[in-house]
């Protein structure tokens, strides 16, 4: 870490006498501690470490359990001053003690060179700050690890969000170009690429804005070749298998366990605050019929890919938590699950071994941009929508709403946050595929 960084860290966690016994002074002295400006710059330009190895550590790491919030002794008040504990697990026991808030969460480290893949690290975290992440969020936490009762325990003393930079134009050519290495007719690249950058917030699923594609035409070896280029190019990619051994074993859903107080996580868990990608693999499926825990986690999978929500059973009821997903089915013949379009996909002839390069910075580059569509292009887009209502019935709304969504991605993809003609345009041809 930086000089200067690890001279500010150290800054904040000191204990120190203040020459006052105002509690309320003192209690905000605490909650305004924090990083300077340049600490926090340099932060944001820094990929986060990959282990743990000295008191200090910037990691990239998962919410996945949330205990109750505690009270800890942050200052003890003295004859002419007080003395404060800042970000600490323990401090001076006495009659004259001040106590603040504590959040108590357990994190797993993900790998930075692989930026949202787990690792098998676990760890308590206690968060101090105001800022409070949510279930199964990812976030860059800076902090300090002291060894508490033989465990170890970061001490969060804030978060970081990366800064994102890349060259749209240049990363999208190259993204592009890995995909025209994979299928044969380049209209699917387009298309493949439009549902990665696509996003769309959890809250309008219900109206219409889901998205799921289905690429069909595939034997299962086909589906391992999309699923290991899908998972190298975007990390945060769950695969989802629907082979009846997978139905038969796996714990679909976390559950909460109500002995330890602890969240079992289920393989449905992905993480809160970015968009990941579920590739669903129905190849695998064999014909006969389904039974028991088959069934139901063949249901919890429709309901995670449909309503993008994650479900934690609580023995007496299921908590659905949202999150933002892009679906892709490799199947066979058209999947039977929901779909909003089907795709026939052909592979090149391919060295399996071959490395394909990571885009987690261009896609989330791109789900970051907010584009608008004015009202005189809405006005167009709907003068179009009627002229084809007259022509064919089978032009629903679901066609419009799913029309408006690529188009928004295609200005996206050039960089522009304004939806024009030609991008609702160019849209409307994929439905042609």
């Amino acid at each position: 870490m930086d000089d200067n960084l690890l001279q500010d860290i150290q800054q904040l966690i000191q204990v120190r006498e203040i020459p006052t016994q105002d509690e309320e002074e003192v209690r905000k002295l605490i909650k305004n501690l924090k990083l300077n400006e340049n600490s926090i710059k340099t932060l944001t330009q820094i990929q986060p470490q990959h282990q743990i190895n000295n008191e200090k550590v910037f990691l990239r790491v998962q919410i996945i359990d949330i205990y109750d919030s505690s009270l800890y002794v942050g200052a003890e008040i003295n004859d002419n001053s007080i003395t404060i504990y800042p970000f600490r697990g323990s401090a001076k026991q006495s009659n004259n003690q001040l106590y603040f808030d504590r959040h108590h969460v357990k994190v797993q480290v993900l790998d930075p060179t692989r930026a949202y893949q787990k690792t098998q690290k676990t760890y308590d975290m206690l968060i101090y700050t105001e800022e409070q992440p949510k279930i199964f969020e990812v976030v860059n936490v800076i902090g300090y690890v002291e060894d508490i009762q033989e465990a170890l325990f970061i001490h969060a003393i804030g978060f970081v969000k990366q800064e994102i930079k890349v060259d749209l134009q240049q990363e999208y050519n190259n993204f592009i170009s890995q995909l025209n290495n994979l299928f044969e007719d380049q209209n699917v690249s387009e298309i493949v690429s439009l549902y990665l950058f696509l996003w769309v917030s959890h809250k309008i699923y219900d109206q219409g804005g889901r998205q799921i594609l289905n690429l069909y035409g595939l034997d299962q070896e086909n589906a391992e070749n999309i699923k290991r280029f899908l998972s190298h190019i975007y990390s945060p990619t769950l695969q989802v298998s629907l082979a009846n051994e997978f139905l038969a074993k796996s714990t679909t859903l976390s559950k909460k366990n109500i002995d330890t107080n602890h969240l079992e996580l289920g393989y449905l868990n992905v993480p809160t605050n970015i968009q990941s990608v579920v590739v669903v693999d129905e190849t695998q499926l064999k014909e006969g019929k389904l039974e028991g825990s088959q069934v139901q986690n063949l249901q919890n999978i429709n309901n995670f890919i449909n309503f993008s929500k994650i479900g934690i059973d609580y023995t007496f009821n299921i908590v659905d938590i949202p999150v933002q997903t892009s679906v892709i089915i490799l199947s066979k013949g058209k999947s039977f699950l929901p779909a909003t379009i089907h795709v026939q996909a052909k592979l090149k002839k391919q060295d399996i071994q071959q490395e394909w390069q990571n885009f987690d910075g261009l896609i989330q580059h791109i789900h970051n941009i907010k584009v608008n569509i004015s009202e005189e292009i809405k006005q167009q887009i709907n003068a179009i929508y009627v002229e084809m209502r007259k022509v064919s019935d089978k032009i629903t709304p679901e066609h419009l709403n799913l029309w408006i969504i690529l188009a928004k991605v295609i200005a996206a993809v050039e960089g522009q946050q304004e939806v024009q003609l030609k991008h609702f345009e160019k849209a409307q041809q994929l439905r042609s595929l």
